[in-house]
């Protein structure tokens, strides 16, 4: 079950945020994998099933797998309870994706490049710390975007709780894809 969390250090001008974290029984670093390769998004990811991605210049490896300056349009469900006039896609930038922090925690977030920034600021990350027990490892994900702009007042009053429903699904859709995925890795070997 997903659980929420206060967000540490958010910008001044946040006017509100989401967040969602859930334990997943697999390594960290096949986690991560998962959420950065797009092409598995259809077979796991209920809230964005879909997402166009096109790859910075010069990038050599799978375009469907997400680097740093990935910029991409994410196709949204945001289920039978959202407004009509509520955006389904919404075009976003990779803004960072880590390899790694001195606490082996990997890291990739985007922000929203469809409206200008004066206009709305938004802040998506994504982390996966290991976590090691008995000679086992497993990961902590958690998830959070934070909104700022005048049209953060919007979105807060319109969908916040819708995003924070979807946030829960792509938590727990991540979780059960990720161990699912990762015990036929470990059957194989």
């Amino acid at each position: 079950m997903a659980e929420h969390f206060e967000v540490p250090n958010l910008p001044k001008d946040t006017v509100f945020y989401i967040s969602s974290a859930i334990s997943i029984a697999c390594p960290a670093s096949h986690a991560y994998r998962v959420m950065c390769d797009t092409s598995t998004w259809p077979d796991w990811c209920t809230f964005v099933p879909k997402a166009d991605v096109t790859p910075p210049k010069g990038h050599t490896g799978r375009p469907e797998v997400l680097v740093k300056d990935t910029k991409m349009t994410l196709h949204a469900s945001l289920g039978s309870g959202a407004p009509a006039f509520a955006p389904r896609m919404q075009n976003e930038q990779v803004t960072e994706a880590s390899e790694g922090s001195e606490n082996g925690t990997l890291r990739i977030s985007w922000s929203q490049v469809t409206m200008p920034k004066f206009m709305l600021r938004s802040l998506r990350v994504n982390e996966f710390e290991p976590v090691v027990a008995n000679g086992v490892e497993s990961c902590q994900y958690r998830t959070w975007i934070q909104m700022a702009g005048p049209m953060a007042y919007t979105v807060k009053a319109v969908v916040s709780t819708i995003l924070q429903a979807r946030f829960d699904d792509w938590s727990q859709d991540l979780k059960c894809y990720a161990e699912e995925t990762w015990q036929k890795q470990q059957m194989k070997a």
